[in-house]
Parts: C-alpha cells; sequence; structure tokens
C-alpha cells in the first residue's frame, strides 16, 4: 500500500515497509477493558458475583476476558444489545468460553437492576441514555466505555462508584 499501513490498523514502519500491524480497533476494545477492569477490580466489591455488560461487542468480549481473571467469584453475566442476534451470540460465546452464566434480557432495566459491576460499551452510543438511577442498586460500580451516552444525568448523581474513558465529556455533564 505504498508504505502505508491499511485503513484500521496502526502501523511500525521501518524502511518503507510494515514492521508490525496492529488492528486499531481490536487494540482499543483491549485498552479500554484492561483501563475498566483493573479500576473496577479496586473500586467493585472484591466478591463480586454479577456483571452486567451494556453492548454486546469487541469491546464487552474483551471487558468479560478481564472479568473473569479479575473477579474469580464471577458467576453471572447480564448482557445488553439493541441487537438482539447480537445479544444473543455474545451470551453463548461468554457462557461456552468462561463458563459465567449468561442472561439475556430483553429491556436494559433487566439487565441493570441487580448488577454490582455494570459496564456499558454500546456502539454506536444510543440516541439518548438509556440507565435511569432507579435501576442501581447501592453500591453498583458503573464503568463507562462509551462516553456519557448511556446514563442520565440523574443515573450518573446516583451512581456510588464511576469510572469513565472521558473526562472531557464527564466535565461537560457535570456543569
Amino acid at each position: 500500500t505504498g508504505g502505508r499501513a491499511p485503513a484500521g490498523t496502526a502501523a511500525l514502519l521501518r524502511g518503507g515497509a510494515p514492521e508490525l500491524l496492529v488492528d486499531a480497533a481490536a487494540f482499543a476494545a483491549r485498552r479500554d477493558a484492561a483501563a475498566a477492569m483493573l479500576v473496577a477490580r479496586h473500586l467493585a466489591d472484591p466478591k463480586l458475583e454479577v456483571i452486567t455488560v451494556l453492548g454486546c461487542n469487541a469491546t464487552g468480549r474483551a471487558v468479560m476476558e478481564l472479568a473473569v481473571k479479575a473477579f474469580p467469584g464471577l458467576e453471572r453475566m447480564l448482557c445488553y444489545d439493541p441487537d438482539v442476534a447480537a445479544q444473543a451470540a455474545f451470551a453463548d460465546e461468554i457462557m461456552t468460553t468462561f463458563s459465567v452464566a449468561s442472561i439475556i434480557p430483553p429491556e436494559p432495566r433487566e439487565a441493570v437492576e441487580g448488577a454490582q459491576l455494570l459496564v456499558s460499551c454500546l456502539q454506536p452510543a444510543p440516541p439518548k441514555p438509556v440507565v435511569e438511577p432507579e435501576w442501581l442498586q447501592a453500591g453498583t460500580t458503573c464503568v463507562l466505555l462509551d462516553g456519557l451516552a448511556t446514563f442520565t444525568p440523574a443515573t450518573l448523581a446516583a451512581a456510588a462508584r464511576r469510572v469513565t474513558d472521558s473526562l472531557p465529556a464527564w466535565r461537560a455533564a457535570a456543569a
């Protein structure tokens, strides 16, 4: 490609030829998941048994891969995605790969209620927030990997512990 990396990849070029190619989307998903689980491990209950993942995609998969390592007592995952086929495939993959019971509620509220750790990584971000404050149980740790798109301002205020991947967006929402 004339010394350029293919679209969607980052490359280390030496002498005009690719030395290393990295799929940028896969790298970003794993980076986000690693940061999320590093923080969650310190903020969430170490005896965590239930995680909710909003967004059945590469980031959600990476989150679950690390969550089972960070929380050895993890027993159940609830997942939600507007794409019902993606949601079902994701739940099946998590159940067979990690031996974690996977539940696929039809509505986000049913996925959120009872979560000890809630990770949002919906892609594309929903047109309006979908998580309401009354859905959160006391002590839920919320990790926002899709900016602030999934949570209403009242939900952010109600969350006991929250982590985001966008400080500028967080500051804008807090104003």
